[in-house]
Order: C-alpha cells, then structure tokens, then sequence
C-alpha cells in the first residue's frame, strides 16, 4: 500500500534486486584511470544516452540499473572506447574496465614466405574508437 502511494505522489522506489554495474575507464597509453570520463550505453539496440562521469578514480557504479543487453562506451576529450557489450539480469553484479585510445600495433607479413618483413609496423590511432 505504501508503495502504491509513494508512486502515486511520484516517488520511485528502488528495486533491491537491481542489477548493480562497475564500469571503470583507464588511458590507453599511460594505463591511469581517466577521471571525468562520460559512460555512454544503448539498451536492447535503444538511443545512446549518457549513463554519467567517472569519478577521481576513473569509475562510475549504478546499483539501479534495468535488466537487459547493454553496449556500453567511455569517451574522454574526443576519443572513444570501443563498446563492450554486457546483459544484465536480477541480482547481477558486474565491472567492466572500458580502455579509450591507445594505438594498435600490427607486424606486416610477407605473403609468398610468411615471414615478418623487417623494420615495417602498422599503427592505428584508437583515439577515435
């Protein structure tokens, strides 16, 4: 009953079985937890929306979120993480660590013997995601 009223006057009341997520982000070149850092998700293919900021940490954590399959970002000045996909349920407690920047380094290979081909690297700035 009381519920019922506390909804009636506008008043949520918090789920105790609600997923609750961890979701730290850190710099892809240094490995330091990137503090302001905004947390983006999409729910069940839904809009992007920001879920909020990392704190002097470089974490966010929500004790209510809603069930379902998540994609979830951090982006920092302009650069973006890729997006790690996760579903919640009832009862679930999970931590992600999202990495924003940083760079790929792949060796190039000759293709008629198979062997690396000395002195030439590629490098793919993840700044962007």
């Amino acid at each position: 009953m009381l519920a019922l009223v506390l909804l009636w006057c506008g008043l949520a009341v918090a789920d105790p079985n609600a997923p609750i997520l961890k979701v730290c982000a850190t710099n892809g070149e240094t490995g330091d937890p990137v503090a302001g850092a905004d947390i983006l998700y999409t729910l069940d293919g839904g809009s992007e929306m920001l879920l909020g900021s990392t704190d002097a940490n470089g974490c966010l954590e929500d004790d209510a979120m809603t069930p379902g399959a998540y994609e979830i970002c951090a982006m920092y000045n302009g650069a973006k993480s890729p997006a790690e996909s996760l579903t919640l349920d009832f009862n679930d407690v999970k931590e992600i660590e999202l990495v924003i920047g940083g760079k790929l380094v792949v060796q190039v290979y000759r293709g008629d013997t198979v062997t690396p081909v000395e002195g030439v690297e590629v490098q793919i700035d993840l700044a962007d995601g």
